[in-house]
């Protein structure tokens, strides 16, 4: 009888903790595929698809940064720094609750994970061709 009244308690203990990791596993990795989508969208938007409005452009650059902001800094690795977010979508929600493109941009910068160009440096220019 002793052996029901512990077992029982730890059983649901256990069942809860279980439940409360996969909850925090599932949103976690939801985080991570919604950054790797914005991240492909605002790849595509800048390099290829460039005859769109650039306000697309520049809210999908404030929800990227968002998305980063969620994303564990050890995951990120070295993401884009697009350059901050024009100021004319302040009126455009980027996330949930009170937050803006700008401090959001501002958040992301100050994660300190080394950040890289999107452009990068321009292939085979000064390298003494003639």
């Amino acid at each position: 009888m002793k052996k029901q009244g512990i077992l029982i308690p730890a059983f649901i203990a256990i069942l809860v903790l279980t439940a409360a990791f996969a909850y925090w596993r599932g949103r976690r990795d939801v985080w991570i595929w919604e950054y790797k989508i914005y991240s492909a969208d605002l790849i595509r938007l800048t390099e290829f698809d460039t005859n769109y409005p650039p306000e697309l452009k520049e809210f999908v650059k404030g929800r990227y940064y968002y998305v980063a902001n969620k994303v564990p800094r050890g995951w990120l690795g070295s993401p884009y720094d697009y350059g901050p977010v024009a100021t004319n979508l302040s009126s455009f929600p980027v996330g949930k609750g009170d937050t803006s493109a700008q401090n959001e941009y501002r958040m992301f910068k100050e994660r300190g994970v080394p950040l890289r160009s999107p452009h990068g440096e321009k292939q085979g220019a000064g390298n003494g061709a003639k």
